[in-house]
């Protein structure tokens, strides 16, 4: 993929908003969090593995250091984003974003 603009964020967001929340105990858990992607659709988990990777991928440089100008894009373009190095272990990237009734996690797995 080609670097993603602001535009590819944005769609790549509200292509989340409709997804509904799957049955079970996961009230409050991340879209991405196992507990409510794997009840989704394999159509909704690709567009949340896709979002997770233009977000990604438009607000961190190759080398994983975070690109504040495309932060404050994203928080113009209406989202409510947070990224930086993770509290306890500054190597990690830690972060999020919400979109709707929505979070996704936008850290590095662990």
């Amino acid at each position: 993929m080609s670097s993603p603009t602001i535009n590819d964020v944005r769609k790549a967001l509200t292509a989340l908003l409709p997804i509904k929340r799957p049955r079970g105990d996961n009230e409050g858990d991340a879209i991405d969090n196992p507990s409510v992607y794997d009840g989704l659709a394999r159509e909704d988990q690709d567009k949340v593995d896709l979002a997770k990777e233009v977000v990604r991928d438009y607000v961190l440089y190759a080398d994983g250091e975070v690109n504040n100008r495309a932060v404050t894009a994203v928080r113009k373009a209406g989202f409510n984003i947070s990224i930086g190095p993770g509290q306890y272990d500054p190597m990690r990237t830690a972060g999020r974003v919400l979109v709707g009734d929505w979070e996704l996690s936008l850290s590095d797995p662990e």
